[in-house]
């Protein structure tokens, strides 16, 4: 019948172009498109199915150890305003959607991705000059870091 001889052709055609040529030592599949074409055997290969769970389950690891980016109103913060990849200062207004924040920037209201915003640190200004007990004459402004953190201006070392 006409749906065998099809289907032998087919079969015969990807065992073909998956076999090493003589002449190449390569392929034709692999000459043509820089892979092997699939065929039943890759379905049944229980190491690739091991290997693509366990790339899974480490991606899946990577996301969820990545930090959130979350943002709160009238939280200070830099944007990337253009396409020229400059950090620009501006204040988060409030949360639009799943990772678009509404933000001030130069007395204008912009909506940006979470990609496009980074945290922005503040310095703290008027420590007393006892209470650091380093070098009275350093320069006392420190900056807080993401995690709260009081670090010292590096004019104080």
């Amino acid at each position: 019948s006409c749906s065998n001889v099809d289907k032998n052709i087919s079969n015969f055609l990807l065992t073909y172009r998956n076999t090493p040529h003589s002449a190449t030592g390569q392929p034709p599949a692999v000459m043509m498109y820089n892979r092997t074409l699939r065929s039943k055997l890759h379905q049944i290969n229980p190491a690739d199915a091991q290997r693509r769970e366990d790339l899974q389950t480490d991606k899946e690891r990577q996301l969820a150890s990545r930090p959130t980016r979350k943002f709160e109103h009238d939280q200070p913060v830099y944007v990337q305003v253009s396409e020229d990849k400059t950090w620009k200062p501006a204040t988060v207004m409030k949360r639009v959607g799943g990772n678009v924040y509404e933000l001030l920037h130069e007395g204008r209201l912009i909506k940006k991705h979470a990609d496009h915003i980074k945290k922005r640190t503040q310095p703290i200004t008027g420590l007393q000059p006892g209470i650091s007990g380093r070098n009275s004459n350093c320069n006392l402004d420190s900056i807080v870091d993401e995690n709260s953190d009081i670090l010292p201006n590096s004019d104080c070392n």
